[in-house]
């Protein structure tokens, strides 16, 4: 096996990351050093020639890729909420459906990594809560607030709680439904519950929280919009 040489691993994990708040200038902010150090020992254990035309630019991609997965760490969701409510009555019903008075977005698509193996899956999101208070968030940010949680390792029940949690305390509603459609690659003779060791392939999983008004998945208005969503 080919030797990295001499190398302050203890030096690079201290000072590889220097972080900046502005989204825009994340990805030339940051150093990858430290990772793609990391990268290439994994690859060179499992056998690989790091130095192949193929695979030499890889530990790179692979931190810029980790780097941005994982960017919802040093992102909030508080404010994201408090930067985006306004008055009821200029929700554009043009672009969200409603059940009563439930306010839902649907099939908003993202991906996370598994904090089990560390693998991407992607999923569906299908977020709804019912105002209160004349208290209601810019649409776009439905998607933003998820977005915070899915830039982070998850496992699914945990993500879909978090976005309902974040959204209850953000808005003030009387409640929040949150559903996730999530596809994983199978990955078999693992502890985690996401996995089915007998399937091959795809593992597709189901999971829901809710809050308020909507913490009991059998209420109506859940249900009538959210479910039969899902199922549609």
């Amino acid at each position: 096996m080919e030797h990295l040489g001499q190398y302050d691993l203890n030096c690079d994990l201290k000072n590889g990351v220097n972080m900046c708040c502005d989204e825009e200038s994340f990805v030339k902010e940051i150093n990858t050093t430290s990772i793609e150090y990391a990268v290439k020992v994994l690859l060179m254990d499992l056998g690989e020639d790091i130095n192949r035309e193929g695979i030499i630019k890889t530990p790179h991609r692979v931190a810029k890729a980790l780097f941005e997965g994982t960017r919802g760490y040093k992102q909030s969701a508080k404010e994201i909420v408090e930067g985006a409510l306004f008055p009821e009555a200029g929700v554009d019903s043009t672009k969200v459906g409603h059940a009563g008075e439930l306010v839902i977005v649907r099939d908003l698509e993202f991906y996370s990594y598994c904090e089990s193996c560390m693998l991407p899956f992607y999923f569906k999101c299908h977020v709804g809560y019912v105002p209160s208070g004349q208290r209601v968030l810019g649409l776009s940010k439905l998607s933003r607030v998820t977005n915070v949680f899915a830039k982070r390792f998850q496992e699914p029940q945990r993500l879909a709680n978090e976005v309902c949690s974040a959204l209850h305390q953000g808005i003030e509603p009387a409640g929040v439904a949150v559903v996730l459609q999530c596809t994983h690659i199978n990955i078999p003779d693992t502890e985690s519950n996401f996995f089915d060791s007998n399937h091959k392939g795809l593992v597709e999983t189901l999971v829901s929280s809710g809050s308020g008004v909507l913490e009991n998945n059998d209420a109506d208005t859940w249900g009538d919009v959210l479910v039969s969503q899902v199922r549609g």
